[in-house]
């Protein structure tokens, strides 16, 4: 099923002037755009999930595990 979208003459033009100067095909560039739209949005909705369940669990170190951290973090290799 084929969709039509409506760009604006203005990311029109600098699409156009991306694909002249990157010698690809205009189509090439909106593709390109879509997908890195959808992983950043992909990316976005797994950090929401992870952020919603840090908030209702209990994610501190045990008190000695935390000491032990940062007793190696502090010293020097």
């Amino acid at each position: 099923m084929e969709k039509s979208l409506f760009i604006e003459a203005e990311i029109s033009k600098d699409v156009e002037q991306i694909a002249k100067r990157l010698e690809i095909p205009a189509e090439t560039v909106y593709i390109i755009a879509i997908k890195e739209f959808v992983k950043t949005h992909k990316a976005d909705a797994i950090l929401n999930s992870l952020n919603n369940v840090y908030a209702e669990a209990n994610s501190k170190l045990d008190e000695n595990i935390e000491y032990a951290q940062n007793s190696i973090l502090s010293n020097e290799w």
